[in-house]
């Protein structure tokens, strides 16, 4: 579901083209504002200045000067509601109208030659080559037509830079000069405005990426924060529900220990109170199954044992401590030769065997496995036994207790850790089928697990692995 949100997250390249102009704009309005307020603050200082001495020289130069200057500020007041592009064209106005009203008034001055240098510099980088070329032609046609009044005697001035533009080839050199450095300019300035658009779009585009992308994880954050409560909600759930499989097991275990053993003891009590009183006048056959019902019913008396023993093991309480298995199979081994003393055993027990865990419970385990061997070696020979460890596949440390017995049939491996599975015939070979069930639960408990390799008539091998 996160992945689904982040693949419908993402945005094309219109959307990001429109971000990152929207970007631009935004960088060039910040640059710009900074521009338009020196103007204003440098304007706010020469505008008197020049107003003072058009007074006494040019009377009519106040009226320009005076409106540019008021429009200077309305912009300024009024520059929340404009683009980069208005307030930039704005400012360019201004500076050619300067320029050309100091040429009108003194001629070819270095004022009016700096205000047409600073729109033809401002041009380009603001609005790209084809534009700055544009302007700086408008700015050139301006300086020729007053030029050529000039020379005309259209237009006369009355300052001292007269004796400057008096001549023809003044305005030649001096147009001359303004091309070349208007041709120069624009392709310089024409490049960086490319290199800086581009680097600006670029650095945009990252950022509004990683703000995407912030956003983006922010919400995936806010569905694995949801599922993660759904989660611990479904595990209270179901851990109040195994709780009350739990409290139903035990409430099981209770019927099968009391109302189960109750019948089972009243079977086995008045049949042997039959044997006992009516034997003698018994028909063989008859005392034949009297026996045959005692002997089904201790039976199932001692299955039901094992079957609580089993299903009670997930809730004793584990103590491990350090235990030394090799003499837990030794002495369990010994117990087993004192059972049959005539039985000729070999035993191997690698020794110094120690682990970490619960000393009862894995005592049942190795009594399990090892009587096991025991029970299926009785009709070899010479049986061997033997208990060691070594490594399995993932480089754990398994414990195997093998031996050379009449073994099984490796297909029907796995059955024989379910309770009451057998895979010998019980008048071979006695036993309930609970011990190997009940052995896996102790190891799986213990974080480890069992399994076991055998051929038919050649031994069996029971490993298991602990936490």
């Amino acid at each position: 579901m996160v992945k689904a949100h982040l693949e419908t997250g993402r945005f094309n390249a219109s959307e990001l083209r429109m971000n990152t102009d929207a970007g631009l704009d935004t960088v060039q309005r910040e640059v710009l504002m900074t521009t338009f307020g020196c103007l204003i603050a440098v304007a706010s200082l020469l505008i008197p200045l020049a107003i003072l001495r058009d007074l006494r020289t040019v009377p009519w130069m106040v009226i320009p000067h005076v409106v540019l200057y008021v429009m200077l500020l309305v912009v300024w007041v009024v520059r929340a509601r404009m683009s980069s592009s208005a307030i930039a064209t704005v400012m360019l106005v201004m500076l050619y109208a300067v320029g050309t009203l100091s040429l009108l008034r003194v001629g070819i001055a270095a004022v009016s030659f700096l205000a047409y240098a600073l729109v033809v510099i401002a041009t380009p980088i603001t609005f790209g080559r084809r534009r700055g070329l544009l302007v700086a032609i408008v700015c050139g046609v301006t300086y020729v037509v007053i030029g050529a009044l000039t020379m005309n005697g259209v237009i006369t001035f009355s300052q001292n830079a007269l004796n400057y533009v008096s001549t023809a080839g003044n305005w030649v050199y001096t147009g001359a000069a303004f091309a070349a450095f208007s041709v120069v300019t624009v392709a310089i300035a024409g490049s960086m405005h490319d290199k800086i658009a581009e680097l600006v779009r670029s650095e945009v585009a990252r950022s509004h990426m990683l703000k995407n992308s912030n956003a983006q994880l922010a919400d995936a954050n806010d569905q694995l924060r949801e599922m993660n409560e759904q989660l611990e909600s479904r595990i209270a759930e179901r851990t109040q529900r195994l709780q009350q499989a739990n409290r139903e097991l035990e409430s099981f275990s209770y019927t099968v220990s009391h109302d189960l053993r109750s019948p089972l003891q009243v079977i086995e009590g008045f049949s042997a109170l039959a044997l006992q009183e009516e034997a003698p006048r018994m028909p063989d056959k008859a005392r034949d199954y009297m026996h045959r019902i005692q002997t089904s019913a201790r039976r199932m008396h001692d299955m039901i044992g094992h079957l609580l023993e089993f299903s009670q093991l997930a809730n004793v309480e584990m103590r491990t401590t350090e235990v030394n298995l090799s003499e837990v199979a030794e002495s369990i081994l010994t117990d087993l030769r004192v059972t049959e003393p005539s039985r000729n055993v070999t035993v191997q027990v690698e020794p110094a065997m120690m682990a970490c865990v619960d000393a009862g419970l894995i005592v049942n385990v190795l009594h399990n496995l090892l009587a096991n061997a025991w029970k299926f070696t009785g009709k070899v020979p010479v049986a061997t036994i033997e208990f060691s460890r070594q490594r399995d596949a993932q480089g754990r440390t398994a414990y195997v207790v093998r031996d050379n017995g009449v073994g099984f049939c490796a297909e029907k491996a796995q059955r024989l850790f379910q309770p009451f599975a057998r895979l010998h015939n019980k008048h071979d070979f006695n036993g309930n089928g609970v011990g190997l069930a009940t052995a896996r639960r102790i190891i799986e408990r213990h974080g480890g697990r069992i399994w076991a390799e055998s051929v038919p008539d050649q031994g069996a091998a029971f490993f298991f692995t602990l936490n």
